[in-house]
């Protein structure tokens, strides 16, 4: 009787170390990370201002790098139905419907985030606007994760 104690207990201590071991691998990255590994999906954020009264506003994009590999480009479009919103970035000016602009061009590790300012024409605090993100890396298949960023105008 006293054995088959001695042995459960033994196993039980067993099961508590391998569960602290592979609690602490997956917090370290030996073995994987829950959430963040080459199947999570880079963070965007993003705020629209427009001052009372005006309907010139800044939009602006933030997409931090949360996968296992190097972002190499991000690109960012308005949704169709906010055909009443044109975007300004590096001179050029992007329609809704139209081209995207690019946010981010280089090798962003994990961790890092890049974030991109574009001025709105036609933006109305309040309303509700539209983006489609595109993320590159050679991560993806086909090298590209496109999310929708919706995003509230605010004063």
């Amino acid at each position: 009787m006293q054995r088959k104690r001695v042995a459960a207990i033994a196993l039980l201590s067993i099961g508590a170390v391998a569960v602290v071991l592979i609690v602490y691998a997956l917090s370290q990255s030996t073995i994987g990370c829950i959430g963040c590994g080459a199947e999570s999906v880079p963070i965007v954020s993003g705020t629209i201002t427009v001052p009372a009264g005006s309907n010139e506003g800044t939009l602006v994009i933030t997409v931090r790098n949360t996968i296992n590999a190097q972002i190499t480009s991000i690109t960012a479009s308005l949704a169709s139905q906010d055909s009443d919103v044109t975007a300004t970035s590096g001179g050029s000016i992007y329609a809704a419907g139209g081209p995207a602009y690019t946010i981010y061009t280089g090798d962003l590790s994990k961790g890092e985030s890049a974030s991109s300012t574009v001025q709105l024409t036609g933006a109305s605090v309040g309303n509700v606007y539209i983006f489609t993100v595109t993320i590159y890396s050679s991560t993806f298949s086909p090298n590209a994760e496109v999310q929708t960023l919706s995003l509230t105008a605010t004063t």
